[in-house]
């Protein structure tokens, strides 16, 4: 019996791959993509799969949609060795086409090219969800009892915004890069008081967050989903609370750990020593991750110092400061109880 995650290569973006083995039965699950920049290689990895039971697409940004619309166009018959599609399409909304929105375009092309293959494979048979939001709760996979997945976020309210007003949102969701190395020469006790601007992008708020649990655990995966969604999901529907925490063996942070996405509060109610980040430091406009984030996580006040932190990245770290910025100095680095594991593309968690 062994649970893994491969996280892919995928440049600024989200890509992995979750595989759980039983009693000589596997579950195979890939969430996210990759821009459209990262193709090669992730078509190497979805190649090597003899089959996909859930392919989740936690929202349309590029950089999580872009390697699933480039495979399906590359060969339709890729659709054939995925059992299903978790795909909050709305291709069907009413969007004035003239109009250039932020994610709209990888939205409308992967709703229809989905319709188009399931005209070409009629024994497909049109197999995705969409319209997911924590009102699934938990949800067990179809023909492999021994995973069982659980739907945080996003909430109803932020799913139906997403469609209610499928428009570019911009504002506070960047920052600067001059603005993050700034940061550098605030300490993380500090930076960890910064108060939480929640993460206003509307497609970020759509974004499917969810918790796995198998025989090893319990593994939180958030995509770029906003942290209210996820924070009143757990204390409201899953009862957890500081006194009563969620164990996990790890958490994907949510957007590439981007301060506007997580919070003291979020992170108290979690129990778990790993925190995986996916990014390869930015992608031009933002760097990641965040250097408020990690203060958050090592440096809050309630935190509790004697237990061990590993910060878990699919690129190195000086990878991340090339493409983005730095986000801890060398004394920060050093600390006894941090330990850094950037992964190379053998490795998996």
């Amino acid at each position: 019996m062994a649970t893994t995650t491969k996280l892919l290569k995928a440049l600024h973006g989200d890509a992995f791959i979750f595989t759980v083995e039983e009693e000589g039965e596997k579950f195979v699950m890939v969430v996210d993509s990759g821009p459209e920049d990262s193709y090669p290689d992730i078509k190497k990895e979805l190649d090597s799969l003899d089959h996909i039971d859930l392919f989740v697409l936690t929202h349309f940004h590029e950089d999580h949609s872009g390697g699933l619309i480039a495979w399906l166009k590359e060969n339709h018959a890729n659709v054939l060795k995925v059992g299903c599609f978790w795909v909050n399409c709305a291709s069907s909304l009413k969007v004035n086409c003239s109009t250039k929105v932020s994610a709209y375009d990888e939205d409308y092309t992967l709703g229809n090219l989905l319709s188009e293959i399931e005209k070409e494979y009629p024994g497909w048979n049109h197999r995705w969800r969409e319209n997911i939001c924590n009102k699934d709760g938990i949800v067990v996979t179809h023909d492999k009892p021994f995973v069982q997945i659980e739907i945080i976020g996003p909430s109803e309210g932020s799913q139906k915004k997403y469609e209610d007003n499928y428009i570019e949102k911009k504002g506070n969701t960047k920052v600067s890069k001059g603005r993050v190395d700034d940061l550098l020469k605030v300490e993380l006790k500090t930076l960890a008081t910064t108060p939480l601007s929640q993460d206003s992008e509307i497609p970020n708020g759509a974004s499917i967050a969810f918790v796995v649990t198998t025989h090893d655990g319990k593994y939180m995966m958030l995509g770029d989903v906003r942290e209210k969604d996820v924070y009143d999901y757990l204390t409201n529907v899953m009862r957890v609370s500081e006194d009563k925490t969620l164990k996990l063996k790890y958490v994907k942070m949510s957007h590439h750990g981007s301060q506007y996405n997580i919070s003291n509060r979020l992170l108290d109610l979690l129990d778990t020593e790993n925190y995986v980040f996916l990014t390869d430091g930015g992608d031009g406009g933002t760097s990641h991750p965040n250097r408020i984030t990690i203060a958050r996580i090592l440096s809050r006040e309630t935190r509790d110092k004697n237990k061990h932190v590993n910060l878990i990245f699919n690129y190195s770290l000086k990878a991340i400061k090339t493409n983005g910025t730095e986000f801890l100095n060398q004394e920060e680095i050093d600390d006894e109880n941090l330990n850094f594991k950037p992964l190379d593309d053998q490795q998996s968690i």
